[in-house]
């Protein structure tokens, strides 16, 4: 699995990121941060894993998130695409959760989880994904069910679409998961 974060100025949330992946009970992975412009500390916070070569950090001059994520996919060498933004975090199953439903599946099924929202006073909600009783297409329009970091997706879906657009400022993650819906892909 290659795990991609991108991140702008994100000196606050970025180790949390890490710590998450590298608590995984899954070990077969890659950790790629893309720092997209950052002018804070973000790279001086991550120097231990980039000397030590825990994480893959690449920088480059701002270009959005599209292009961040991008550049990740550019660099991943996984099978699998996880995508988390730097304030986000991983439940320590999750990535051999996701591998395992995935691994006797067809190659355009997509795997999603639910997840918890953190807000500042530390209290937590539960989000159960529900992706509808109708076309998955409808529902993706209607409003993305998935947030990003909750998806496993082939890194061969990705590829064959091209990535995310980057004339997109946001909807990014919709456009190209719709865009794979199009051509056969499924959540499950």
């Amino acid at each position: 699995v290659s795990v991609i974060i991108p991140t702008f100025n994100g000196a606050k949330y970025i180790c949390s990121a890490i710590e998450s992946v590298l608590g995984q009970t899954l070990k077969d992975f890659e950790i790629i941060v893309v720092d997209d412009g950052s002018t804070d500390n973000t790279r001086d916070l991550l120097k231990k894993w980039i000397d030590d070569k825990t994480i893959q950090y690449v920088y480059q001059k701002n270009k959005g998130l599209s292009g961040a994520r991008n550049t990740g996919i550019q660099n991943a060498k996984g099978r699998y695409l996880k995508f988390l933004d730097c304030d986000d975090l991983l439940y320590p199953q999750q990535l051999q959760l996701q591998v395992n439903h995935l691994h006797n599946k067809s190659e355009n099924v997509i795997c999603v989880t639910d997840f918890e929202l953190e807000f500042e006073s530390k209290t937590k909600k539960s989000i159960k994904i529900w992706l509808g009783n109708r076309s998955q297409i409808a529902r993706f329009i209607e409003a993305n069910p998935c947030p990003v970091h909750t998806v496993l997706v082939r890194r061969s879906l990705v590829d064959k679409m091209r990535g995310f657009s980057e004339d997109m400022l946001s909807q990014e993650d919709t456009d190209l998961w719709l865009r794979i819906l199009a051509q056969g892909g499924s959540f499950e």
